[in-house]
């Protein structure tokens, strides 16, 4: 995680940039201070919190993401810019002690992606000509929809969203593999016999939307601890979709599946999007 200040230099510029941001459009819901994501380009989906993110939109994720402020957390440079490519921000602000320092984030961050460095008495001036390139709206509109108007939002590397889907599609599909694997050897070991695959795959989707629907905080937060109650998940999915159809009727295998998509996976709104994964249509 990077640290929110490390002297008091970097906490007042730390401050100053994010007024800046917050006087460019982003206040509000579009603007937090320690903001956490997960980083699906790293194993395991680590947690990461960068110290200010500021967003298009919301709800927020990568793909409303804009700006990033970083302060050193050990590392400086490409390597610091690189623990928040999963955020999806195409641009960073690396706050150091002689001042800032931009940098354009891109899918492999190399020193070539720096954009400039300001010296403490001219960051004020300096962000205020970025203004207008810098506007939620500006930068939003060019990340997704690859509009880039003109010189001034070059900075943007069009190749760091595809590159994010397509991690989080890959991770999605060897988890939903893996977990399948695991949950057929085990009933076999203990039932000497392959469990029936169409009913293994109805109880995988209806457990995938359950976490889908704690993620999204459509359940009660005390159902979605976890690893949760595979029972208590089954049965709120079965109520919403109003499908009763039989799943795979082995709780050892329900907890088995329950555990791996609770280790697993993270279904925010972003996330369910570049997964493919739409409510409604597999719950049953």
């Amino acid at each position: 995680m990077a640290a929110r200040s490390n002297s008091p230099v970097q906490r007042r510029l730390f401050t100053k940039v994010v007024e800046r941001l917050a006087k460019i459009g982003y206040n509000d819901d579009l603007l937090h201070k320690a903001y956490t994501f997960e980083d699906i380009f790293a194993d395991d989906n680590p947690e990461r919190r960068v110290d200010a993110a500021a967003f298009g939109q919301t709800p927020t994720g990568y793909d409303s993401a804009c700006i990033a402020v970083v302060i050193g957390n050990g590392k400086t440079g490409p390597d610091l810019i690189r623990d928040y490519r999963a955020l999806g921000a195409p641009l960073a602000i690396e706050v150091r002690e002689s001042g800032v320092e931009l940098w354009r984030v891109g899918a492999d961050p190399s020193p070539q992606d720096r954009l400039g460095v300001i010296a403490p008495d001219h960051i004020d001036a300096a962000l205020q000509e970025h203004e207008a390139s810098w506007k939620p709206g500006r930068i939003f509109r060019a990340k997704n929809v690859g509009a880039v108007e003109a010189p001034s939002t070059d900075f943007i590397d069009l190749g760091l969203i595809p590159a994010l889907e397509q991690h989080v599609r890959a991770k999605l599909d060897f988890l939903l593999r893996s977990t399948l694997h695991a949950a057929q050897t085990d009933f076999r070991r203990r039932h000497r016999r392959n469990p029936d695959w169409g009913l293994l795959c109805r109880l995988l989707f209806r457990l995938v939307y359950a976490k889908v629907m704690c993620d999204r905080g459509e359940l009660h937060e005390s159902a979605c601890v976890g690893p949760p109650d595979a029972a208590t998940l089954l049965t709120a999915v079965a109520v919403t979709y109003g499908d009763h159809t039989p799943i795979l009727d082995d709780p050892p295998t329900w907890t088995i599946v329950t555990d791996s998509l609770w280790r697993g996976v993270s279904f925010k709104e972003p996330l369910r999007r570049s997964a493919g994964l739409h409510l409604g249509e597999h719950a049953g």
